[in-house]
């Protein structure tokens, strides 16, 4: 079959930050056309990238506003470059405008729509008009912006319903998207490529934490937790970090313990390796879908001590780790399964097998060929 992803980033390109959407994109288009699929896949913020024999990249130009990428999904000369690679199917994911330009390129070719919840958020409405208010507030200057927002959720929103195929990655997801836009979906998790299994070899225990230090995402409890806990514990944090705040915090932490470490931002490839050099990766974050990160702990035989979000409840369901009420009950938690090493291998090892069977890319891929099939 023939597939056009569209994306913000491509994990291959240093250059560009990760994003949970990208990531997926990233997997599954790789995936598809090492099963010998034709893949074009068009970036909207990444630098142009070498061709390869699998997959033809095509980058779009710079665009920083939100409104400048809407408008250029109804560029007819950019819609019509893309539809030259005459996909079957167009799949992009996340709440983004390039939403729009999917669905114009679907309706040029006659390609099939995929749509993909990315988080969450996906299921909520108003997402750039909430943004917009928590930065700017109602204030007769953001006026503008916020008129801005309200109409570029709107059209994303009216797009959706357009769409050939919703696929859902969480139940809540689905719920929130029929009793929001009146969407049904499918029910389809994240996936990653399965390693083989290794044996941890740390002299002392690696807690990692992993993430874009966003609010959403709560770095600083992570900060709080390595200042509450013994120096015989090994703390790594990672992920890009903007706000000029927390960086002078971690700086600040890093003089004072010598136990913790910060490896700013990561690349995918740097991302796994530092999952398989760990033993428990901590979970912050206020809200996800189904975080990448989550899926690389398992995948990599990490239990997941989160506090307070968790997906499907998997994590109490199959004993992955544990899920925490409050910030006590988390640091308690990370303690016991620091110090319990049979725990956490235990644990460990329920993630890895949960892993195989939920999160394989090559069963992903092959489930998306026969939705879109079908």
């Amino acid at each position: 079959m023939r597939f056009c992803f569209i994306t913000e980033t491509w994990p291959d390109d240093n250059e560009s930050h990760i994003c949970g959407s990208g990531v997926q994109i990233y997997y599954l288009a790789k995936t598809l056309a090492r099963k010998g699929h034709q893949v074009t896949v068009v970036l909207t913020a990444a630098r142009k990238l070498e061709q390869n024999s699998h997959i033809h990249f095509f980058a779009l130009p710079p665009a920083k506003r939100l409104s400048s990428r809407l408008l250029r999904a109804e560029n007819k000369k950019i819609v019509a470059k893309i539809s030259e690679c005459d996909p079957e199917v167009i799949y992009t994911r996340g709440k983004l405008p390039e939403t729009k330009l999917a669905l114009n390129v679907a309706n040029l070719t006659g390609a099939k729509f995929v749509w993909a919840s990315n988080s969450d958020q996906s299921g909520e409405r108003f997402k750039y008009l909430n943004h917009t208010l928590d930065k700017k507030g109602w204030r007769l200057k953001s006026i503008p912006s916020i008129l801005e927002s309200w109409y570029i959720d709107k059209t994303i929103e009216a797009t959706l319903s357009k769409a050939d195929l919703v696929l859902a990655q969480t139940t809540w997801q689905q719920k929130r998207l029929y009793q929001n836009f009146q969407c049904s979906s499918v029910l389809f998790h994240s996936g990653h490529p399965v390693p083989l299994p290794i044996q941890k070899a740390n002299s002392k225990p690696r807690i990692v934490w992993l993430a874009n230090l966003t609010p959403v995402k709560r770095p600083r409890l992570f900060l709080r937790l390595v200042k509450e806990c013994p120096r015989d514990i090994d703390f790594v944090m990672a992920g890009h970090a903007h706000n000029p705040k927390i960086i002078n915090e971690i700086d600040t932490l890093k003089k004072e313990r010598d136990n913790f470490s910060y490896l700013g931002g990561v690349s995918l490839r740097h991302s796994n390796e530092l999952m398989a050099s760990s033993d428990i990766f901590c979970l912050s974050s206020e809200y996800e879908g189904i975080a990448n990160t989550f899926i690389q702990a398992c995948l990599h035989g990490l239990p997941t001590l989160s506090l307070g979000h968790q997906p499907e409840d998997w994590i109490t369901r199959y004993r992955l780790g544990s899920v925490a009420d409050n910030f006590k009950e988390w640091k308690n938690s990370i303690l016991d399964y620091a110090y319990d090493k049979r725990r956490r291998h235990d644990a460990g090892e329920r993630a890895y097998r949960f892993a195989q069977n939920t999160f394989d890319i090559e069963k992903i891929a092959d489930r998306l060929l026969m939705a879109v099939r079908s």
